[in-house]
Protein backbone atom coordinates (compact mmCIF):
# COMPACT_ATOMS: atom_id res chain seq x y z
CA UNK A 1 0.00 0.00 0.00
CA UNK A 2 1.52 3.80 -0.79
CA UNK A 3 1.39 6.60 0.84
CA UNK A 4 -0.77 7.69 -0.58
CA UNK A 5 -3.45 5.44 -0.15
CA UNK A 6 -2.38 5.19 3.13
CA UNK A 7 -2.91 9.07 3.57
CA UNK A 8 -6.37 8.88 2.38
CA UNK A 9 -7.61 5.92 4.46
CA UNK A 10 -6.65 8.06 7.50
CA UNK A 11 -8.06 10.65 5.92
CA UNK A 12 -11.22 8.79 5.29
CA UNK A 13 -11.41 6.76 8.87
CA UNK A 14 -10.80 10.51 10.69
CA UNK A 15 -13.64 11.68 8.79
CA UNK A 16 -15.84 9.27 9.79
CA UNK A 17 -15.07 9.48 13.37
CA UNK A 18 -15.79 13.03 13.02
CA UNK A 19 -19.20 12.32 11.56
CA UNK A 20 -20.01 9.67 14.11
CA UNK A 21 -18.67 12.17 17.21
CA UNK A 22 -20.92 14.83 15.58
CA UNK A 23 -24.00 12.93 15.14
CA UNK A 24 -23.55 11.75 18.93
CA UNK A 25 -23.25 15.29 20.14
CA UNK A 26 -26.35 16.56 17.99
CA UNK A 27 -28.36 13.80 19.18
CA UNK A 28 -27.44 14.19 22.93
CA UNK A 29 -28.21 17.80 22.54
CA UNK A 30 -31.64 17.12 21.00
CA UNK A 31 -32.61 14.05 23.42
CA UNK A 32 -31.64 17.19 26.52
CA UNK A 33 -33.78 19.38 24.64
CA UNK A 34 -36.57 16.88 24.18
CA UNK A 35 -36.29 16.00 28.48
CA UNK A 36 -36.24 20.38 29.54
CA UNK A 37 -39.18 20.42 27.03
CA UNK A 38 -41.13 17.64 28.95
CA UNK A 39 -39.55 18.95 32.07
CA UNK A 40 -40.58 22.60 31.69
CA UNK A 41 -44.38 21.66 30.54
CA UNK A 42 -44.50 19.34 33.56
CA UNK A 43 -43.58 22.16 35.72
CA UNK A 44 -46.54 24.21 34.28
CA UNK A 45 -48.81 21.43 35.15
CA UNK A 46 -47.81 21.02 38.87
CA UNK A 47 -47.40 25.30 39.15
CA UNK A 48 -51.31 25.11 37.53
CA UNK A 49 -52.60 22.54 40.11
CA UNK A 50 -50.78 24.21 42.66
CA UNK A 51 -52.41 27.07 42.00
CA UNK A 52 -56.03 25.65 41.89
CA UNK A 53 -55.66 23.94 45.22
CA UNK A 54 -54.21 27.57 47.15
CA UNK A 55 -57.05 29.56 45.36
CA UNK A 56 -59.25 26.88 46.61
CA UNK A 57 -57.99 27.61 50.12
CA UNK A 58 -57.90 30.95 50.10
CA UNK A 59 -61.86 31.12 49.46
CA UNK A 60 -62.17 28.18 52.22
CA UNK A 61 -60.34 29.87 54.73
CA UNK A 62 -61.86 33.33 54.11
CA UNK A 63 -65.42 31.91 54.54
CA UNK A 64 -64.51 29.59 57.26
CA UNK A 65 -63.42 32.87 59.80
CA UNK A 66 -66.53 34.96 58.35
CA UNK A 67 -68.23 32.15 59.64
CA UNK A 68 -67.08 31.74 62.66
CA UNK A 69 -66.57 34.96 63.62
CA UNK A 70 -70.57 35.45 63.77
CA UNK A 71 -70.95 32.21 65.68
CA UNK A 72 -68.33 33.66 68.17
CA UNK A 73 -70.29 36.55 68.15
CA UNK A 74 -73.37 35.01 69.25
CA UNK A 75 -71.81 32.56 72.08
CA UNK A 76 -70.25 35.90 73.46
CA UNK A 77 -73.90 37.23 73.86
CA UNK A 78 -75.73 33.96 75.40
CA UNK A 79 -75.27 35.62 78.90
CA UNK A 80 -77.83 38.34 77.29
CA UNK A 81 -80.53 36.40 75.88
CA UNK A 82 -83.62 36.26 77.06
CA UNK A 83 -85.37 33.28 76.14
CA UNK A 84 -84.50 29.52 76.23
CA UNK A 85 -85.15 29.06 72.67
CA UNK A 86 -82.61 31.76 72.10
CA UNK A 87 -79.91 29.88 74.15
CA UNK A 88 -80.61 26.78 72.02
CA UNK A 89 -80.20 28.75 68.69
CA UNK A 90 -76.73 30.04 69.99
CA UNK A 91 -75.05 27.20 71.85
CA UNK A 92 -75.57 24.53 69.66
CA UNK A 93 -73.22 26.04 67.13
CA UNK A 94 -70.63 26.07 70.06
CA UNK A 95 -70.22 22.39 70.19
CA UNK A 96 -69.39 21.77 66.18
CA UNK A 97 -66.06 21.50 65.40
CA UNK A 98 -64.73 24.05 62.70
CA UNK A 99 -61.31 23.05 61.17
CA UNK A 100 -59.95 24.18 58.00
CA UNK A 101 -59.09 21.36 55.93
CA UNK A 102 -56.72 21.99 52.99
CA UNK A 103 -57.00 21.36 49.35
CA UNK A 104 -53.59 19.50 49.59
CA UNK A 105 -53.61 16.55 47.13
CA UNK A 106 -51.17 18.18 44.61
CA UNK A 107 -48.36 19.13 46.81
CA UNK A 108 -48.54 15.81 48.44
CA UNK A 109 -48.29 13.86 45.72
CA UNK A 110 -45.48 15.62 44.54
CA UNK A 111 -43.89 15.75 47.32
CA UNK A 112 -44.07 12.15 47.66
CA UNK A 113 -42.81 11.36 44.35
CA UNK A 114 -40.27 14.10 44.16
CA UNK A 115 -41.05 16.36 41.74
CA UNK A 116 -41.43 19.62 43.43
CA UNK A 117 -37.85 19.56 42.12
CA UNK A 118 -39.72 20.13 39.00
CA UNK A 119 -39.85 24.07 40.16
CA UNK A 120 -37.11 26.30 39.02
CA UNK A 121 -38.16 28.76 40.68
CA UNK A 122 -36.18 28.12 44.25
CA UNK A 123 -37.94 31.21 46.24
CA UNK A 124 -41.02 29.79 44.78
CA UNK A 125 -40.43 26.51 45.86
CA UNK A 126 -39.40 27.10 48.99
CA UNK A 127 -42.60 29.75 49.80
CA UNK A 128 -44.28 26.40 48.90
CA UNK A 129 -43.20 24.00 51.20
CA UNK A 130 -43.80 26.95 54.46
CA UNK A 131 -46.88 27.41 53.20
CA UNK A 132 -48.56 23.52 53.89
CA UNK A 133 -45.69 23.40 56.48
CA UNK A 134 -47.91 26.36 58.35
CA UNK A 135 -51.10 24.80 57.29
CA UNK A 136 -49.85 21.24 58.83
CA UNK A 137 -48.54 23.09 62.39
CA UNK A 138 -51.90 24.31 62.36
CA UNK A 139 -54.02 21.51 62.41
CA UNK A 140 -51.59 19.74 64.81
CA UNK A 141 -51.13 22.48 67.52
CA UNK A 142 -54.45 25.10 67.09
CA UNK A 143 -57.01 23.06 65.38
CA UNK A 144 -56.37 19.98 67.66
CA UNK A 145 -56.27 21.96 71.11
CA UNK A 146 -59.44 23.52 69.92
CA UNK A 147 -61.20 19.87 69.01
CA UNK A 148 -59.78 18.46 72.52
CA UNK A 149 -61.03 20.92 74.48
CA UNK A 150 -64.36 21.12 73.06
CA UNK A 151 -65.23 17.75 73.62
CA UNK A 152 -63.71 17.35 76.74
CA UNK A 153 -64.97 20.65 78.97
CA UNK A 154 -67.58 22.42 76.41
CA UNK A 155 -69.65 19.99 75.04
CA UNK A 156 -70.10 17.89 78.29
CA UNK A 157 -71.32 21.38 79.90
CA UNK A 158 -74.01 22.20 76.90
CA UNK A 159 -75.60 18.30 76.94
CA UNK A 160 -76.21 18.25 80.59
CA UNK A 161 -77.12 22.21 81.48
CA UNK A 162 -78.84 23.32 78.61
CA UNK A 163 -79.47 20.00 76.11
CA UNK A 164 -80.96 17.94 78.89
CA UNK A 165 -84.15 19.78 78.68
CA UNK A 166 -87.33 19.54 78.06
CA UNK A 167 -87.29 22.69 75.74
CA UNK A 168 -84.46 21.10 73.57
CA UNK A 169 -86.66 18.10 72.97
CA UNK A 170 -89.59 19.53 71.75
CA UNK A 171 -86.91 21.42 69.19
CA UNK A 172 -86.18 17.34 68.02
CA UNK A 173 -89.66 16.61 68.27
CA UNK A 174 -88.90 13.86 71.54
CA UNK A 175 -91.61 13.62 74.18
CA UNK A 176 -89.92 14.11 77.19
CA UNK A 177 -89.85 14.22 80.91
CA UNK A 178 -86.97 16.24 81.63
CA UNK A 179 -87.64 19.64 83.35
CA UNK A 180 -87.54 23.62 81.41
CA UNK A 181 -84.59 25.66 81.19
CA UNK A 182 -84.45 28.10 84.08
CA UNK A 183 -82.55 31.29 82.54
CA UNK A 184 -81.36 32.18 85.97
CA UNK A 185 -79.73 29.39 86.76
CA UNK A 186 -78.06 29.21 83.02
CA UNK A 187 -76.69 32.88 83.40
CA UNK A 188 -75.55 32.26 87.00
CA UNK A 189 -73.98 28.78 85.91
CA UNK A 190 -69.96 29.62 86.51
CA UNK A 191 -68.82 26.37 85.34
CA UNK A 192 -71.08 26.32 81.79
CA UNK A 193 -70.16 30.42 81.93
CA UNK A 194 -66.18 29.34 81.96
CA UNK A 195 -66.64 26.90 79.62
CA UNK A 196 -68.61 28.86 77.08
CA UNK A 197 -66.17 31.98 77.52
CA UNK A 198 -62.94 29.44 77.22
CA UNK A 199 -64.76 28.05 73.85
CA UNK A 200 -65.14 31.69 72.57
CA UNK A 201 -61.11 32.32 73.14
CA UNK A 202 -61.01 29.10 71.43
CA UNK A 203 -62.55 30.41 68.47
CA UNK A 204 -60.98 33.54 68.21
CA UNK A 205 -57.22 31.95 68.30
CA UNK A 206 -58.84 29.48 65.73
CA UNK A 207 -60.17 32.76 63.30
CA UNK A 208 -56.71 34.76 63.87
CA UNK A 209 -54.55 31.57 62.69
CA UNK A 210 -57.07 31.29 59.17
CA UNK A 211 -56.72 34.83 58.69
CA UNK A 212 -52.84 34.70 58.73
CA UNK A 213 -52.96 30.88 56.43
CA UNK A 214 -54.94 33.11 54.27
CA UNK A 215 -52.52 35.99 54.00
CA UNK A 216 -49.60 33.90 53.51
CA UNK A 217 -51.96 31.83 50.71
CA UNK A 218 -53.01 34.81 48.70
CA UNK A 219 -48.84 36.01 48.82
CA UNK A 220 -48.67 32.01 47.23
CA UNK A 221 -50.91 32.86 44.79
CA UNK A 222 -49.58 36.19 43.38
CA UNK A 223 -46.28 34.73 43.45
CA UNK A 224 -47.76 31.45 41.52
CA UNK A 225 -49.77 33.65 38.90
CA UNK A 226 -46.14 35.82 38.56
CA UNK A 227 -44.28 32.46 37.67
CA UNK A 228 -47.42 31.37 35.08
CA UNK A 229 -48.01 34.58 33.91
CA UNK A 230 -51.27 34.84 34.67
CA UNK A 231 -51.67 38.11 36.95
CA UNK A 232 -55.34 39.14 37.68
Amino acid sequence: MTNKKIKNYFSYAFGEVILVTVGILIALQIGKLAENIKKSEQEQVLLDNLLIDIRHDVRTLDSLAVHVDGVSRRLASVAFAKTPTEVLDVVQSARYDYMFQPQNGTFEEAKSIGSMGLIKNGPLRNRTFRYYLAVERNIFLNESSSFKYNHEFVTPQIDEKILASKEYFEVIGVPSQLPPLNMQEIIQDRKLTGALINRVKLLNSQIRAWQRLSAQAKDLVKQLETELGKEE
